[in-house]
């Protein structure tokens, strides 16, 4: 379901830690979620400005998940960034689990993700989803490990590895 729970465990969660100061900002008390791989929250800077913060996973592939279980999670991911206020800053922290090589800008800002985004099929249906709702993807900058690993169990970590914003607010 999409209901948030406390102390959940459902496997793929994902969550959003925010220190007291913007959680005291937050205009809800629980995060609005979608689906078990993308949620979001709410906080208002100022009068004017509300910021949309969100995190989304979306599932490496395997022998039990398919790209239509990742187009599902791009689904959801979709679900959260129109939810958000057309006027609202949105910033989504995304471990896509999908290669998406250089140059950026020129895939999802200039409008060629046709032809020259380097990709695999994960970061092709990634790419082609974002553009057409005009979001753009940021790389994390970041490249240790401890810094990336946003969870670590089994032998396996979560990192976020862009960030997703609208196109036109990059100059923001």
């Amino acid at each position: 379901t999409d209901t948030p729970s406390i102390h959940s465990r459902i496997k793929g969660g994902v969550g959003i830690i925010l220190n007291a100061r913007l959680a005291a900002l937050a205009t809800e008390a629980l995060p609005r979620t979608f689906g078990h791989q993308a949620i979001s929250i709410e906080i208002n800077l100022n009068i004017n400005d509300t910021l949309v913060l969100g995190s989304t996973y979306l599932p490496s592939l395997s022998k039990t998940t398919t790209m239509e279980t990742y187009r599902s999670a791009i689904c959801n991911q979709e679900r959260l960034m129109t939810a958000a206020g057309r006027n609202h800053l949105l910033i989504v922290g995304t471990d896509s689990n999908a290669h998406i090589g250089r140059p950026l800008t020129e895939c999802l800002v200039v409008g060629a993700h046709g032809n020259e985004c380097r990709t695999n099929d994960q970061g092709r249906a990634l790419v082609d989803r974002l553009a057409a709702i005009g979001c753009t993807l940021l790389p994390n900058q970041h490249r240790q490990k401890t810094t990336l690993t946003t969870y670590s169990r089994g032998g396996h970590d979560t990192q976020l590895d862009f960030l997703i914003i609208r196109t036109r607010d990059l100059a923001r």
